[in-house]
């Protein structure tokens, strides 16, 4: 049964009935709460959408928009603090593409897993407030 099915017609036919009142009220909060759930879910990641299924169904591509501002900020992030400690100018890096299961892929792999402490070390300096602010500066 579609939702909107039964919001629109089973709902209000528990409402209005006089010998369902309990279910009505339980069935009313529930409602309420999933209506307050659903607008903290879409608010946070300031969703697009005429109605709170628009907005809902949109919440994967602003994760997906989010996340990518994260690897794009974290990238700029990691190459500044590469340029600053090598004073090698890194503006011209371009990204290596090894074949997938390739020794050098594999060396790679290790190289970046090796990172991870240094890249934690970094992020902690990056504000996760300001860098999904900045994603929706433009909206």
């Amino acid at each position: 049964m579609p939702v909107d099915y039964f919001i629109f017609r089973i709902v209000p036919f528990l409402l209005n009935s006089s010998s369902n009142s309990f279910v009505s009220s339980v069935l009313e909060s529930q409602i309420q709460t999933l209506h307050a759930a659903a607008a903290t879910a879409t608010e946070s990641v300031n969703t697009r959408g005429d109605t709170v299924a628009a907005r809902l169904q949109d919440i994967p591509n602003r994760i997906r928009e989010v996340a990518g501002h994260g690897v794009r900020r974290g990238a700029a992030v990691a190459l500044a603090t590469a340029q600053f400690e090598t004073g090698h100018d890194l503006l011209q890096v371009e990204p290596v593409h090894f074949p997938l299961g390739s020794e050098d892929w594999w060396a790679f792999e290790e190289l970046a897993d090796d990172m991870e402490m240094a890249a934690a070390a970094i992020s902690e300096d990056v504000s996760i407030e300001a860098v999904i602010g900045n994603v929706f500066a433009d909206d």
